[in-house]
């Protein structure tokens, strides 16, 4: 995923990734009825559910966050972050999360990835929209939310440093069909920096949206629920058929 967290930590040497969504759901309404006489039943087909379709790249564009979605002082960021890779954490059920300092989803389509600065450049918003064929986007977040239940840290390596991850489940927000929110504390053990991002899973139907959040210090904590909401409810919005 695209990475303020590399970037934020770019003194440091650490990679960090965001996500965003998409969705679709659909059902047919119509229903057969037969009828018969006085004395026949009346027969209804249950409602044919449409395929899961993924979204196309228009929507995905259409989901994703712009300047004028934020609140004042925000604006894009047109740094360009190296590529990362996903990097492989020392604990297996943890691999999911550690997933999120990656820049592509594995089995995902990839859509837009935005990058955002404010307060001068002191805090950093990313988010990125993709999707997935079929039942992809449930079981995606199905695995992040396991994931999150049995792993509370992990480590991992990357060109040589050593980094120690912690992570807290938040309780919001709660937008789109399902989500999940949590705070990701990297600190790069062989010096003395560390970083904090927050962080938002969301799904629409077959989209998914990851957004990060990273203030310039942890008093703008605060304001990661009021951001996320807006980019959670846009992408909620537009990401249906």
């Amino acid at each position: 995923m695209r990475t303020h967290l590399r970037r934020g930590l770019s003194a440091a040497l650490v990679a960090s990734s965001l996500c965003l969504m998409a969705a679709c759901s659909d059902s047919s309404d119509s229903s057969d009825k037969s009828g018969g006489d006085a004395k026949s039943s009346q027969s209804a087909e249950k409602p044919s559910k449409a395929p899961a379709v993924a979204l196309s790249v228009e929507q995905m564009k259409a989901a994703s966050l712009a300047v004028e979605d934020l609140p004042a002082g925000w604006k894009v960021d047109k740094t360009e972050a190296d590529p990362t890779t996903e990097p492989k954490a020392d604990k297996a059920e943890c691999q999911p999360l550690a997933a999120f300092l990656a820049d592509k989803v594995a089995g995902a389509t990839m859509g837009a990835s935005l990058d955002f600065a404010g307060d001068k450049g002191k805090t950093a918003l990313s988010q990125q929209v993709f999707t997935f064929p079929g039942e992809g986007a449930a079981d995606y977040l199905k695995t992040v939310g396991a994931a999150l239940e049995k792993c509370d840290a992990f480590g991992y390596e990357d060109d040589g440093a050593k980094f120690k991850v912690t992570l807290e489940k938040l309780t919001g927000p709660k937008v789109a069909e399902e989500s999940h929110a949590f705070r990701m504390k990297l600190e790069v053990l062989s010096m003395d920096v560390k970083f904090e991002s927050d962080m938002l899973v969301a799904r629409q139907g077959t989209g998914v949206t990851r957004i990060a959040y990273i203030p310039s210090d942890p008093s703008g904590h605060k304001n990661f629920e009021e951001l996320a909401t807006r980019g959670g409810q846009k992408f909620a919005r537009r990401a249906q058929y």
